[in-house]
């Protein structure tokens, strides 16, 4: 079982959306793209369990995935074209 610090309370972080007209791949290499902010936002509710394991609910496009928490560090973004797949990547740390 995962330690949990039960010091904190349950919150809310989110980030701005974002458009990337041309050119997202081509930064890597030096080249331009255009880019700009949406009046839009991304929310996630943060709250502690006990259980060593994360949620992740999406509800907007049908993901609910239960994670052990020690199988994390495993993923990382470029594992995912999208954040349903994550069930056909790791069925195993699924609950």
């Amino acid at each position: 079982m995962v330690a949990v610090n039960r010091d904190w309370s349950p919150f809310v972080v989110s980030a701005p959306g974002k458009v990337i007209l041309f050119g997202e791949h081509a930064v890597v290499y030096g080249k331009a793209a255009i880019a700009g902010s949406l009046d839009m936002r991304a929310y996630a509710l943060v709250t502690p369990r006990s259980d060593g394991k994360a949620r992740m609910v999406l509800p907007d496009i049908g993901v609910d995935v239960l994670f052990d928490c020690p199988t994390l560090p495993q993923l990382s973004s470029g594992d995912l074209a999208h954040p349903s797949d994550v069930e056909a990547l790791v069925p195993s740390t699924i609950a």
